[in-house]
Parts: structure tokens; sequence; C-alpha cells
């Protein structure tokens, strides 16, 4: 737990420094669904007090930030959440003892946060997250593993890659 509390630091340290504008509305949303990893990857549940703080932040941005065009952030908000959460939710309905209701929660929470700054890493964020999560399962011959990390790593990676390759927050005046 605490190499993933850090792992987590060092990467909004770095998102903080290249997308500056949102970055503390994003490293904020980051923290507490870091922490609901932390607690999914050892009891397999997503604490839905902490998935909740993690979208008071977005939710901010999107209502209340006079630096941000609302509409453009909410919109993206609302496609990043129903990009990542959709096939979430999709796989929950289908068989719901294989996704958890709460990993649709952190999906929604987490590709709204994606969303501020472009829809499409929300896509990208999930099929990372599939990879790590079944890579994760495959190396450890376990069957069934928590996605909560899978997607909070490949947010924070995808993240880092944006952010170093220069992709602009799009809400940004």
């Amino acid at each position: 737990p605490r190499h993933a509390v850090a792992g987590t630091a060092i990467a909004a340290a770095v998102i903080a420094i290249r997308m500056a504008p949102m970055s503390l509305a994003i490293i904020a949303a980051l923290v507490p669904l870091a922490a609901a990893a932390v607690v999914d990857a050892a009891d397999r549940r997503l604490p839905n007090s902490l998935v909740l703080w993690s979208a008071i932040p977005v939710s901010i941005v999107c209502l209340l930030d006079p630096f941000v065009d609302r509409l453009t952030a909410l919109g993206g908000a609302t496609v990043g959440a129903a990009l990542l959460a959709g096939p979430l939710l999709v796989t929950h309905l289908i068989a719901p003892e294989a996704m958890g209701f709460g990993d649709v929660k952190a999906g929604v929470s987490l590709g709204a946060t994606l969303g501020l700054i472009r829809p499409d890493l929300a896509l990208w964020t999930l099929c990372l997250a599939a990879a790590i999560t079944a890579g994760w399962g495959v190396a450890r011959r376990e069957r069934y593993v928590a996605l909560g990390p899978g997607l909070v790593f490949a947010a924070l990676a995808v993240l880092l890659v944006s952010a170093c390759v220069g992709i602009e927050v799009t809400a940004w005046h």
C-alpha cells in the first residue's frame, strides 16, 4: 500500500507540473481513487465513500470554476464517464459476479476526471486497465482479480503519457 501511495504522489507531481490549470482537480480526484484501489486489492471492494469523494473535484470544476468553459468541461466529463463506465456496466449486468458495481461507480468518476482533459483518454485507460488486470491475474494464477488497482494505475499511466506529450486540457480558457 505504501508503494501505491508513493507512486500516486510521484505521478501526481508530474501531472501537476505538466497540466497545471486542471491538475488540482485531477489530483484531488485520483487520490481517493488510489486509496480505494488499495482497499480493493486487499478486500475486493471499492468503498463508496472514497469513490464519492473522487467525484467532487470534477463536479466543482464543471459547475463552479470561472476559468473553465463549463459546457466543454461538462460535456467532456460526461463523455469520458460514459466511455469508461459504459463497458463496465454492461459487463456487470451480464456477469455481476465477475464485475462489481463498485468498479462501475469508480469508472464513472475516473472517466469524468479523464474527460476533463480529453474524453478519449477514458478508452485508453479502460484498455490498459483490462490488460494490466488480466496480466496480473495470469501472472498470479488467480481467476478473480480486483479491477480498481488496474483502473487507477492505467489512468495514471495515461495521464503521465498525456502530460509528457503535451496533450492540452480542452476545457481551459
